[in-house]
């Protein structure tokens, strides 16, 4: 058991250096810059192509949301027409006699 605790213990193998870095090291340090013709006239070149993709994307966002609300709008019109339809059902129950109804409507003879 005791052996298992000592494997799982980590041991760095060197003790870990302060933040100083040696200026000279910094002098000599070679910077290697590459220039590719082709990735900068996809990037010059591109500026229509990215502004035409936002667009579209937007234009895609914004269809999506008038589905959802017209979606919303449906759901909505559709329970009132219930709550209607179930008025309807409840009004002969209430012991009117129809043509009293038609009447007060005015719909008399």
């Amino acid at each position: 058991m005791a052996a298992e605790k000592a494997e799982d213990v980590a041991i760095p193998a060197t003790a870990p250096r302060g933040r100083y870095v040696n200026k000279r090291a910094l002098k000599n340090k070679a910077v290697a810059v590459t220039f590719n013709e082709k990735s900068l006239s996809d990037f010059v070149s591109g500026f229509h192509k990215r502004k035409k993709k936002r667009r579209k994307e937007a234009e895609k966002k914004q269809g999506e949301a008038l589905r959802r609300k017209l979606l919303e709008l449906r759901k909505k019109y559709d329970r009132v027409i219930v709550k209607k339809i179930k008025l309807l059902a409840i009004v002969p129950a209430l012991s009117v006699k129809p043509k009293a109804l038609w009447e007060n409507f005015g719909f008399g003879e």
